[in-house]
């Protein structure tokens, strides 16, 4: 800020700084009145260098006042933020009033409770509390959770090495993954979430091991806040291009039409826990990519830690305290987990990780979420004219890559 301080203004009745008056020193030359809440942050904060208190040595009052317009910088106030900074400092009495009125959605609270925080205003907190529940309440989001690679793991036999199956169905063994209890503990404590099992298993298979999962006492205390229906085998489509006639892949759209969800969710406010991307393809811009649960991590005791089911636990509470739009928040908030501390809880695993370079949830542009990518059948693949690898040393890895992407 290139500027020479000329006088400020006070608000009536109150006192308290309102604007300042400032020299712009450029060609012009002109003296300017800015409302304090144009300037950005940076400029306050620079303005309070150039100047130093001289600018506000008028009295205490201003003082206090302008050291908490300078909080704004703690708080991470935006430019978004300012609407509801002028109705919090302009009209305090009136707060359930305004907050009731202006905070339509998640977001909008969540900026109310910033900028009264940076004000300094406690008695707002009730009255944003009480919109909070009333919104959590109205707007509730459907979280759906895959089994088989997500919470269990399926083996057709029994596995060697230390760990005991769990539960035997027909031909099936199951093996519950360490630290599920955490994840549904948190998500069916969390007010604004919806939870229900989805799964292509059918619905006698998925019943005996939801028995299992919440046999645990803390988790059989919130069993009954589950969705009553469970989204089974019948909820997914055939996959022509699956790995045999038995695949499927999900359809959101048989899950949202049920009677059961009273027509209240789509894809804005819902979200896929899943280990399979294939089965969810469909969907990817709802879906939260689980790393698999599989038979080696059974045998080799690798994942046997907590850390990363407590982190796909945490990521899913800020979702559910700040996301209006699912998708929009999947795509701007990746799922990234403490490396340090997936070393520490579990190297195997995080080893496996770094050398997949797995990032969860994957990041959909939108552009690919309007025109999803069109999957060529195997015998037109067949057909396209190989792939010419002159010189073996230079262009291996590129043939490589085309081939992958040929077969995709």
């Amino acid at each position: 800020i290139n500027a020479e301080y000329m006088g400020q203004k006070k608000m009536e009745k109150t006192g308290h700084l309102r604007a300042v008056t400032i020299k712009l020193k450029g060609e012009s030359d002109k003296i300017q009145m800015r409302d304090m809440l144009t300037f950005t942050k940076e400029e306050l904060l620079k303005m309070d260098e150039i100047f130093g208190k001289e600018w506000l040595n008028e009295n205490p009052v201003i003082l206090d006042n302008m050291e908490l317009v300078l909080n704004l910088s703690k708080y991470e106030i935006e430019t978004e933020d300012l609407p509801f900074f002028t109705y919090l400092y302009n009209s305090p009495l009136k707060l359930e009033e305004i907050i009731s009125k202006e905070a339509s959605n998640v977001q909008r609270l969540n900026r109310f409770q910033k900028v009264a925080l940076a004000l300094g205003i406690q008695c707002a907190k009730p009255h944003i509390e009480k919109v909070r529940d009333s919104l959590y309440a109205s707007n509730k989001i459907l979280v759906l959770v895959d089994l088989n690679g997500t919470l269990v793991c399926k083996s057709e036999k029994e596995l060697a090495g230390p760990r005991a199956y769990d539960i035997k169905l027909k031909r099936n063994i199951f093996y519950l993954r360490p630290g599920y209890k955490i994840l549904l503990k948190k998500l069916l404590d969390h007010p604004r979430c919806l939870f229900a099992f989805y799964s292509s298993m059918i619905q006698s298979n998925i019943i005996p091991i939801k028995a299992l999962l919440f046999r645990d006492p803390e988790l059989k205390k919130v069993e009954n806040r589950c969705c009553k229906k469970i989204f089974d085998r019948k909820y997914n489509t055939p996959d022509p291009l699956g790995k045999d006639e038995h695949a499927t892949v999900r359809d959101l759209n048989k899950v949202w039409v049920d009677p059961e969800l009273k027509s209240k969710f789509g894809p804005e406010n819902t979200v896929l826990l899943d280990s399979d991307e294939g089965k969810a393809k469909n969907h990817l811009s709802n879906l939260f990519r689980v790393f698999p649960y599989v038979e080696d991590f059974v045998m080799n005791n690798t994942l046997n830690n907590t850390y990363y089911m407590g982190a796909i636990a945490e990521y899913m509470l800020a979702l559910l305290n700040k996301a209006d739009d699912i998708p929009d928040y999947l795509m701007k908030n990746p799922f990234d987990p403490d490396e340090d501390k997936l070393k520490q809880e579990d190297p195997e695993f995080a080893k496996i990780v770094e050398e997949q370079k797995l990032k969860l949830p994957k990041e959909i542009k939108k552009e690919e979420q309007k025109a999803p990518a069109v999957i060529k059948p195997m015998e037109d693949v067949k057909k396209e004219k190989p792939i010419e690898v002159k010189k073996q040393s230079d262009n291996i890895m590129e043939a490589m890559e085309n081939v992958s992407l040929q077969h995709q």
